[in-house]
């Protein structure tokens, strides 16, 4: 939100409306009429919410903001959050847009390295597709996790081989 949406008491900007429609509609599953017309009013119920959250409602949250806030510069809020939660030795990163538990920064470069590396899309899919699951700080899916990491080996070695994925 711009400073002058701020300074106004208003949220006018386009972007900022959006995000707050998509908020209230997809993230706090609430109907869309009930939000504010002005940002004052909209701003302390953000923050109402932000600091009653619990711990994994927050990043949900911030992952949330990093996905659909239009205009913002992702990559760049990625890197600030991983900032701060490495300074607050937080065991979460931001690795392709996902807010994953993390043990060791090497792991990081790891997953961020092989997802844009990714060879093929079904290498690729594989890979997303297993750091979604293992993800949910709700409900881990650790099982689907491991399945979709076999299947990002069998497809590389697909490749190697060259045969066709199935």
């Amino acid at each position: 939100m711009t400073s002058s949406s701020l300074q106004s008491g208003h949220y006018t900007g386009p972007a900022a409306k959006q995000f707050c429609r998509w908020l209230w509609i997809d993230f706090f599953k609430i109907p869309v009429d009930t939000l504010p017309n002005t940002w004052p009013v909209t701003h302390g119920k953000i923050r109402e919410y932000f600091f009653e959250a619990k711990w994994n409602e927050v990043y949900d949250f911030v992952e949330f903001t990093a996905k659909y806030f239009p205009s913002l510069d992702k990559d760049g809020f990625a890197a600030v959050c991983n900032n701060r939660l490495e300074k607050e030795a937080s065991a979460y990163r931001f690795v392709d847009g996902v807010i994953t538990r993390i043990t060791d920064e090497s792991e990081v470069a790891e997953i961020e390295l092989a997802l844009k590396q990714g060879q093929s899309d079904p290498i690729r899919i594989h890979l997303q597709c297993a750091l979604e699951r293992l993800s949910d700080r709700k409900n881990p899916d650790y099982r689907n996790s491991i399945k979709e990491s076999i299947l990002v080996v069998e497809s590389l070695v697909c490749n190697i081989v060259g045969e066709k994925v199935r």
